[in-house]
């Protein structure tokens, strides 16, 4: 019977590196596995589509709980894969492998949908002869009865924490005030921050190449000052959304609209929602914070005011860093990477602030902080829309409720949230 071996604690505690030295150290190479949160993590990397993935393994055909999912979907790119459905991939190609005597899952399975999460622990379980070493901030103690409990020795490196404290207690600044505009040459006017703006989507229709459609005939309506949760489960096209709404995607047909006014993101820019996107190393613009901020705010027609640089300065204290220090942006530690992505969409610059499975290998404290944040940009009459199976973040928030099938009846439950400010 396979051992489960799960690693607590917060996040820079050394979980990470100890459970990939703990698996070399036991096991051979070729009798491993490894499972991340992203792609370059739990993948190949050299292959394009799942059955390209599948033939690097020497399987013709994929098997175990999602055979028929890659089965229809063996041609896709697997960049246009959902990044629950990369996870996936990798644990199908795990099915098809033999003599896999130990293996390491971190936060990989946090990508997940409840009923896929515990497929994917059905699948380790039977495939994994010996030890497996997670983790996970998201499985309760129930659902590994059997795991041993470790936390490992912290390394001497820097602890970052995020929110108030971080910032040594320090009044966070917003930056709700600034003029926005929609990118089209009908619409001139400057709106203020306040006036985030009603989304909504007509008859949207869209579909990747070589892949079945994610959205027929799609309507959705979003009113600012609230909280929305994207429910649905993994390649429901949560994610794809995100895309349409941010421009990174064209709708094939139907309409976008802002508050009753045509919106053509793709065409003419985005100038309405600030995307935190789920792997967070596919949105930096440039190799540093400052540079990367500085882009950003060219790409909206802005420049740092007198003064504004301190108060951007004194919100990236909420990270724990330095905006100016000469560091690369990927050489920042993975955990804060994720962290430092929600930057722009925490930060009031732009009227609506999606962010997709944000609290990937976070701990509760950032959890907490992170949810207290987003209620603040609501407060001011923003608009927030966050993809996420994690509970407590669902718990902290109390979002609206907007559920997405596949394919793709939209239906809406409202919570206790509160009204939205006016």
């Amino acid at each position: 019977m396979v051992v489960w071996s799960r690693f607590t604690g917060g996040n820079f505690s050394g979980r990470s590196t100890a459970v990939q030295t703990e698996l070399k150290a036991r096991c051979g190479p070729r009798q491993t596995a490894f499972l991340g949160p992203f792609a370059e993590t739990c993948l190949s990397g050299f292959a394009v589509t799942p059955q390209d993935e599948m033939l690097l393994y020497g399987q013709s055909a994929p098997t175990g709980p999602w055979a028929d999912l890659f089965t229809r979907k063996r041609y896709q790119p697997i960049s246009t894969l959902s990044g629950g459905e990369q996870v996936m991939l990798a644990l199908t190609v795990l099915s098809g492998r033999k003599d896999v005597q130990g293996a390491a899952v971190d936060c990989a399975l946090e990508q997940l949908d409840p009923d896929n999460s515990r497929l994917g622990l059905d699948v380790l379980d039977h495939q994994v002869r010996d030890i497996i070493y997670l983790v996970d901030h998201r499985l309760r103690p129930e659902d590994l009865a059997a795991s041993e409990m470790r936390t490992p020795q912290p390394p001497s490196q820097r602890r970052y924490a995020f929110g108030p404290s971080a910032a040594g207690g320090e009044n966070i600044p917003l930056f709700p005030n600034l003029p926005w505009r929609l990118k089209d040459h009908r619409h001139d006017s400057e709106r203020s921050a306040a006036s985030a703006g009603n989304i909504e989507l007509r008859d949207l229709d869209y579909a990747y190449d070589n892949a079945e459609p994610v959205f027929r005939k799609y309507s959705l309506r979003l009113e600012p000052g609230r909280v929305y949760r994207l429910q649905g489960p993994n390649g429901s096209g949560k994610s794809t959304l995100f895309k349409l709404l941010c421009g990174i995607l064209r709708p094939l047909s139907g309409a976008m609209l802002v508050d009753g006014e045509d919106y053509h993101p793709f065409t003419n820019g985005n100038a309405l929602v600030a995307y935190a996107m789920q792997n967070p190393d596919e949105q930096w613009v440039a190799t540093s914070l400052s540079a990367d901020l500085s882009l950003r705010l060219t790409r909206q027609g802005r420049a740092l005011a007198e003064g504004e640089g301190a108060l951007w300065a004194q919100y990236f204290r909420m990270f724990d860093v330095d905006l100016d220090r000469p560091m690369h942006v990927l050489d920042f530690p993975r955990a804060l990477r994720k962290r430092l992505s929600w930057y722009w969409a925490l930060s009031g610059v732009m009227p609506w602030s999606v962010l997709d499975e944000p609290t990937l290998g976070q701990d509760d404290a950032t959890v907490s902080a992170l949810a207290e944040r987003i209620r603040e940009l609501t407060a001011v009459g923003r608009g927030v829309v966050i993809v996420t199976h994690d509970k407590r973040l669902i718990d902290a928030l109390q979002p609206v409720t907007l559920r997405l099938g596949i394919c793709h009846a939209l239906s809406s439950k409202r919570s206790t949230m509160p009204p939205p400010m006016k």
